[in-house]
This record gives C-alpha cells, sequence and structure tokens, in this order.
C-alpha cells in the first residue's frame, strides 16, 4: 500500500499574505494606436471663388499609453494644422484645409493625402485621403455700360472686359453672393460724385475677380476724386488684381484724385494682388478701416501717407503677403495721431514729417528704408514702450547708418519722449555729416526738448546722440547714465557749442 506524504500548498490571495511573492511581469496592455474619426475628405469649390471651409477631424488612441504624432501632407494646394502633437488622454484635432488659387475646372479632381505618422503607435502611418473638385464659373451675365443712374446687381455671375465707370452722382449697390469678373486690364472706376454699396456677409461675400486666377489680370477697383460718403465695402473680396502700368502704387484697391477719395472698408479680403492690397494717396483716406485681411499680395498688406496711419486697426490681418509690411511714404503727419501695433512692421519708405503730436504704442516696430527718417518738426513724438514690450526702431538694411534716425528740429514740447524704445543702424549722413546720429536734437525757430530713458542706441553710423547746442537744448540729465549705447561710430552723446 502506498503512503500519503502530506503536501502544503500556499495559496496567495493578497500580495500580504506571508509567503506569498507578487507576480514581477504582469500582462501588458495593447499598444497605443492611431484612431482617425476620417479616413477620408472632400472638398469643393468654384474656380475663381473663395476657398472652400477647412475641416476638423479627430486624432485618437484606441490602445493604451499615449503617442507623438507628425503630419505631413504631399500636395501644394492642401494644408494641415498642426504638424505635431501628442494624444494621451484627450483626442487631438486636426484642421484641414485647401488653397484654389491657380486650379483650374479643367484639372478638377485634384487628389492628395495626409500622413499621420507615430513612432509608439503599431498602426503607423495613416493616411488621410483628401478629394478636391473644382467646378467651371457659371455663365456670366456682361456688364458694358458706365453706371450713371442707380443701379443694383443681384445675380450670381458679371463679366467685365473693360473699365466700368460709376458716376454723376449714381450708386452702384451690389448684393451678396454676387460675383464680378473682370478680363485683361479691365477695372472698376468711382469717380467723383459716383459711389459704391457692395455688402455681402460671411457666407455670402461680394467677389471681385480676374477671367484668370493671376496676380495683375486685371486693373482693380479704383476711386478716383470720389467725394461721396455713401461709399462702403464689406465683406468683399479682391482679388488677382494690381495690374497696368508697372510702378510702386499698383494695388488691388486704390484711393486717389486731388481732391481725395474715401470708403468704409469692413471685413473684405485683398488678396493675391500684384502690388499692395490697397494704396492710399495724399488727400485721401479710409472713413473707417475694420477687420480686413490683407495677404498674398506681392509689395506688401498697404501704401499709405503718415496721415493714413491712424485708421488702421489692430485687429486687421496685414501678414502673409510676399513683403510683410504696412508701407509709409514720403508725407507728413498733420493731425494728432496714435500708432498702433499691427501683426507686421511699418516701413518708411522716405523721410516722414511730424508737425502734429504723435503717440507710438508699445510693441510697434518701425522698420526705415535706407536714407529714411523721421523729421519732428513743431510738431512732438511720444514713443513709450514697456520693459517686455518695447518699441523697435531699426533698418530695412542691417547696416550701422543705413537709415538718418529720428531728427527733432524746434520741438519744444514736453511730450517728446521716447523710453524703452530699441533705435539701431541710425545715423547715416544723409543731411550733415557733423550731425550724423540716431537721435539729432536741433533748435529751430524755438528750442529743442527730449527725455529719454531706458532706451537700447546701437549700430549708430554716427553718434548716438547729437545736441548742436546745448543752451537751446532741454534734455534729461541722466540721459548719458540710463540709456544704454552699444557699437556707436563716435559719441554716445556728443554735445556742441
Amino acid at each position: 500500500m502506498r503512503s500519503l506524504v502530506p503536501v502544503s500548498v500556499l495559496v496567495c490571495f493578497s500580495t500580504a499574505h506571508l509567503g506569498c511573492t507578487p507576480n514581477q511581469n504582469p500582462p501588458a496592455g495593447d499598444p497605443p494606436r492611431i484612431a482617425l474619426t476620417e479616413q477620408s475628405v472632400t472638398f469643393t469649390a468654384v474656380e475663381g471663388n473663395q476657398n472652400p471651409t477647412d475641416q476638423v477631424i479627430q486624432i485618437d488612441n484606441s490602445g493604451d499609453g499615449s503617442f507623438d504624432f507628425t503630419v505631413s501632407s504631399n500636395a501644394g494646394w492642401l494644408f494641415v494644422s498642426p504638424n505635431s502633437g501628442t494624444v494621451s488622454d484627450e483626442p487631438a484635432a486636426l484642421t484641414i484645409g485647401v488653397d484654389i488659387f491657380g486650379l483650374t475646372a479643367a484639372e478638377s479632381p485634384y487628389e492628395g493625402q495626409i500622413s499621420v505618422t507615430a513612432d509608439e503607435a503599431d498602426n503607423s502611418p495613416k493616411v488621410i485621403s483628401v478629394a478636391l473638385t473644382i467646378d467651371a464659373p457659371s455663365a456670366c451675365s456682361t456688364l458694358m455700360e458706365d453706371v450713371e443712374v442707380d443701379t443694383s446687381l443681384n445675380e450670381d455671375c458679371y463679366a467685365v472686359s473693360g473699365t466700368l465707370s460709376v458716376r454723376g452722382g449714381a450708386t452702384l449697390q451690389i448684393d451678396p453672393g454676387v460675383t464680378l469678373r473682370f478680363g485683361p486690364g479691365a477695372k472698376l472706376l468711382i469717380e467723383e460724385t459716383g459711389a459704391i454699396r457692395a455688402t455681402g456677409t460671411v457666407e455670402e461675400p461680394v467677389v471681385m475677380t480676374g477671367t484668370v486666377a493671376a496676380m495683375g489680370h486685371w486693373e482693380g477697383v479704383e476711386f478716383v476724386n470720389a467725394t461721396s460718403q455713401s461709399s462702403r465695402l464689406e465683406h468683399v473680396v479682391i482679388e488677382y488684381a494690381g495690374g497696368g502700368p508697372e510702378d510702386e502704387r499698383q494695388a488691388g484697391l486704390t484711393l486717389t484724385g486731388e481732391t481725395g477719395s474715401s470708403v468704409d472698408l469692413v471685413n473684405c479680403e485683398l488678396r493675391n494682388n500684384q502690388g499692395y492690397g490697397f494704396t492710399i494717396d495724399a488727400e485721401s483716406g479710409f472713413r473707417s478701416f475694420r477687420s480686413n485681411t490683407m495677404k498674398g499680395n506681392t509689395l506688401g498688406a498697404g501704401l499709405v501717407q503718415a496721415d493714413d496711419v491712424r485708421s488702421l486697426d489692430d485687429e486687421s490681418v496685414y501678414s502673409g503677403n510676399v513683403i510683410d509690411r504696412v508701407a509709409i511714404e514720403l508725407s507728413s503727419l498733420t493731425e494728432d495721431a496714435i500708432w498702433s501695433a499691427l501683426d507686421v512692421p511699418y516701413e518708411v519708405l522716405d523721410v516722414v514729417t511730424v508737425l502734429a503730436d504723435l503717440v507710438v504704442l508699445p510693441g510697434v516696430v518701425l522698420r526705415f528704408s535706407d536714407e529714411s527718417g523721421i523729421l519732428i518738426d513743431g510738431g512732438s513724438l511720444s514713443s513709450i514702450g514697456l520693459t517686455d514690450d518695447p518699441i523697435v526702431m531699426t533698418g530695412v538694411t542691417d547696416v550701422a547708418g543705413s537709415w538718418q534716425g529720428l531728427i527733432f528740429r524746434g520741438a519744444d514740447s514736453i511730450n517728446n519722449r521716447i523710453e524703452n524704445t530699441v533705435i539701431e543702424y541710425a545715423g547715416s549722413e544723409a543731411s550733415d555729416a557733423d550731425q550724423s546720429a540716431a537721435v539729432v536734437l536741433l533748435p529751430g525757430v524755438s528750442a529743442v526738448r527730449l527725455t529719454m530713458k531706458n532706451c537700447e542706441i546701437r549700430s549708430s553710423g554716427g553718434h548716438g546722440v547729437y545736441i548742436s547746442s546745448p543752451l537751446s537744448t532741454t534734455v534729461n540729465d541722466d540721459i548719458k547714465t540710463v540709456n544704454v549705447f552699444e557699437d556707436i561710430a563716435d559719441q554716445p552723446v556728443f554735445e556742441g557749442d
């Protein structure tokens, strides 16, 4: 008979049980996996019209853990944002958009792909297919006669082959959703007592475009001596204009004339024009300018006079042009003004003369073309930045002495203050080699006064500060010690006889 040997069996009910050893290698969870809410997206647009609305999809993780991802597209017309991110507890949103500039119905449909790559995910990469269909524009009615009586445009599309003039006290009313297609060299001209009221909506803008989607295909919208107070452009797109004689004033929208022109410009988009988005010459200006977008223009957002800068709002978008700037040409500031910080620099093309009180706000960047500058002649300049948001005055050319600097002549106002401002690459010899400096103080009919504190004056081609006549000049006593002078060719502060 077999004898039975007692066997002790230890059963672990918890890791705290005496003699138990917990499992050191629990089963691993599922690896991260890329999960997309959509595998494909489709866009439809009309040739020459606005881009279709962006679409959003979500990137999630159908496995465990988290993963970092990168995103790329294989087509120049296809855009996605952001291009990288992390998916952990919450999904990440991808915004997908298309730019139909240059795309035609004849070559439609267009196909592209967006790749989502994550090294930690076991199903990487995942691909989103994108299809874009470009439809041909609908047939257009032809506009051949000038507008000399009140006229309303309410059909889907109109074709303009030459100059369409609005004059004689007539008003051209353009309803939401209307498209005007301009042929080569065509333009819309608002003259003298003529007026235009083009009022679209967010969903149905008024579109003024070319028969071919090419910069400079048509001349643009031009106001010449247009003195009517009722002209208004709201939710209007002006694109592919700026044609005609090549000069530095080409633009999608032009305000000009000896007696001046004016218009309200609100929620408009001036894009893909040869030259600037808009130009304004002397005597002209915007009655109101609000929430506009200027992008894709070859020379910048706009070309203005010194008196026009104050009308530009800081909620508009001025960036995204071939040259990101608002250019200020040779002109005088004749009315008190405040210059606000924009999302691009102001570029001073020549000498701006300040005859009134000018206040420059923190964050403003003024970029000066060679030999340009600001002359404060009887007016005043208040350039007061913040420690963490200074005002910057610099050169287009990063070379000492590329631009003249700030010249105060007979400016005896207590409002002349420069604080927390960077002035660099100034001090050219454009006027007088002995007076070359980043800041020049010259008595004129009256004395000159300036308070300058906590500024950085650097890379001057001459002095830092030039004081022509100390007896006729009032400056703060500590001007030499409370400012930083760096890489100054001559003296930080020069005092004449």
